[in-house]
């Protein structure tokens, strides 16, 4: 972090005390302003400063994978949790509480009870009978997909018709 980020964080902690002791709309406004201004500025000087690592990576490795392996780290394990009867300390209690958690949020439903599911129907209003598309129009759409989006109903990925 440079002068100016530390600058700017210090200047959006000011804006929240204010906004937090009035509660009034302008200052949220200037809290806001600050609070951008702050993550912009931050952002610049780890750009700068990975840039920077970058630069001297051939010079000094050891500062450039000193900084990787420390983004690269994740978290092994999940911390202590808090429930009703106390803390879930170990893996087991942690299992249990989030399959508690988990079980009361959501619901399971059964697919033949379901009240929304299509239903065919004997008669017929209406015959589809004369359709008419031309390859042209079928180019068209298959050019306009995207290619980057997930499978439809029809599960079939869109980089494969593209």
């Amino acid at each position: 972090m440079n002068e100016r980020a530390f600058t700017k964080i210090k200047k959006k902690k000011e804006a929240f005390s204010r906004y937090k002791d009035t509660r009034d709309g302008q200052h949220y406004l200037e809290y806001v302003k600050a609070r951008n201004a702050a993550k912009l500025e931050a952002r610049k000087a780890v750009r700068c400063y990975e840039k920077e690592i970058a630069k001297r990576a051939k010079k000094n490795p050891k500062a450039f994978y000193k900084y990787v392996n420390r983004k690269i780290k994740t978290k092994d394990s999940v911390g202590v949790l808090d429930s009703e009867n106390g803390e879930a300390v170990t893996d087991k209690e942690k299992a249990d509480l989030l399959n508690n958690i988990f079980f009361s949020v959501y619901t399971t439903e059964d697919r033949n009870t379901m009240t929304n599911k299509p239903r065919l129907d004997d008669s017929v209003l209406h015959l589809l009978e004369d359709v008419q598309f031309s390859e042209v129009d079928v180019t068209q759409l298959l050019l306009q997909l995207n290619v980057c989006r997930s499978p439809d109903s029809d599960n079939i990925h869109p980089r494969a018709l593209k």
